[in-house]
């Protein structure tokens, strides 16, 4: 929030004339009432610097017309996300099987069924809910493993003791944290969990999909407009471990199930979330900005 107000404010100061805001997700929603009010006099603040404010998914746009700023300034440019997907980067066949057996021999997973998780380890992601579902369903299914792609952030968003111990006493649970290319370790998985509590339009669904992997997501906006329940993935309500449990469970036991939604996420981004596309609609809107 904090740039988005700086440079909103400054160069309306400055008297620039096109002054574009981009909002990626609102930290807001999952805060306390006292600074959720703070966080919401900025935010419309920033929108009020700006000339246009450009809302990366339809729920976000939904969400601030009901409850911060209903202007015309609110726009989606094409059918969401900030900047699409790079599919020469992500696809099927970016990684080789040469690369995939050493990432599989590195980690010790053989047949097992593997649920990934890419992005930050902390409780706003549903790490907590994630965690607690793993353990539940690994106890049924002791061929299935998760694997934990991403940073912790100890000072912002801490896991509970409990969490945590959990990781790192399970053998089951393979934290590799921090990943420059995340794509060896999406290739060896099988299904992307990612029980988030709010987001803009995340980009790691997109990357996992593109890849032509089954996803459960929240359902919450930004995901639930990258997947269709039952048709590219299945969408669970957020903080409910039962709801992701019973799904985890039924792409274990369903393999056709699971490769249906994987093709048809492959498919449905390919067509609306390629980059060349994002990027010719914000060139148009640059030009039309400019005149």
């Amino acid at each position: 929030p904090k740039a988005g107000l700086l440079g909103m404010f400054a160069a309306r100061i400055c008297g620039v004339k096109v002054r574009m805001h981009t909002v990626g997700g609102l930290p807001l929603m999952e805060k306390g009432k006292i600074f959720r009010n703070f966080l919401k006099i900025i935010e419309r603040f920033t929108y009020a610097c700006s000339t246009h404010v450009y809302c990366n998914s339809q729920g976000l746009k939904d969400y601030i017309a009901r409850k911060l700023y209903y202007s015309k300034k609110l726009k989606i440019i094409g059918k969401g996300t900030t900047n699409g997907i790079n599919l020469n980067m992500f696809n099927p066949k970016s990684v080789s099987d040469e690369v995939v057996s050493w990432h599989k021999n590195e980690l010790q997973i053989k047949d097992e069924t593997v649920f990934i998780f890419i992005g930050r380890i902390v409780k706003d992601k549903g790490i907590v809910e994630l965690v607690n579902s793993f353990q539940k369903v690994n106890q049924d299914y002791p061929k299935v493993k998760l694997l934990l792609v991403g940073f912790y952030e100890e000072d912002l968003d801490p896991l509970p003791v409990a969490t945590q111990e959990i990781i790192k006493f399970n053998t089951n649970i393979l934290d590799v944290g921090y990943q420059h290319d995340v794509r060896p370790y999406i290739a060896l998985s099988d299904v992307l969990v990612f029980p988030s509590y709010r987001e803009g339009f995340p980009n790691v669904p997109l990357q996992v999909g593109a890849m032509q992997k089954a996803l459960i997501l929240s359902d919450i906006n930004g995901c639930n407009e990258i997947v269709t329940h039952g048709e590219n993935g299945l969408l669970v309500k957020p903080k409910n471990e039962d709801e992701l449990s019973d799904a985890m469970v039924k792409l274990i036991e369903d393999k056709d199930l699971r490769d249906k939604l994987a093709l048809n996420a492959l498919n449905s981004i390919q067509t609306n979330f390629e980059q060349s596309v994002i990027w010719k609609a914000i060139l148009e809107e640059y030009n039309t900005a400019l005149q």
